[in-house]
């Protein structure tokens, strides 16, 4: 099985490897469906569990303000993206 979580479409398909290359079995994909989507989901759940710990913060980091707190949020959904991407299963 061959899978791609494109920005915002899924894509999978059944591969079988033959004599000179790759046979499709049978591909799918969902054009609404993507690693955004999953990107936003870890977001609003770490936000479901940090917003009980320290309301104010969190609100500044899904709301924010200040420079300084635009700034934290484009690391903070940069550091998911990147925790995200590196969960390859062989």
């Amino acid at each position: 099985m061959v899978y791609d979580f494109g920005a915002g479409t899924f894509d999978a398909s059944v591969v079988r490897r033959t004599s000179d290359g790759f046979e499709v079995l049978a591909a799918c994909g969902l054009p609404d469906v993507g690693g955004l989507d999953i990107d936003v989901a870890v977001m609003d759940a770490l936000g479901a569990a940090y917003a009980v710990r320290d309301e104010v913060l969190w609100t500044r980091l899904a709301r924010p303000v200040t420079v300084t707190d635009r700034r934290a949020r484009f690391a903070w959904q940069h550091d998911v993206r990147t925790g995200k991407d590196c969960c390859h299963f062989p």
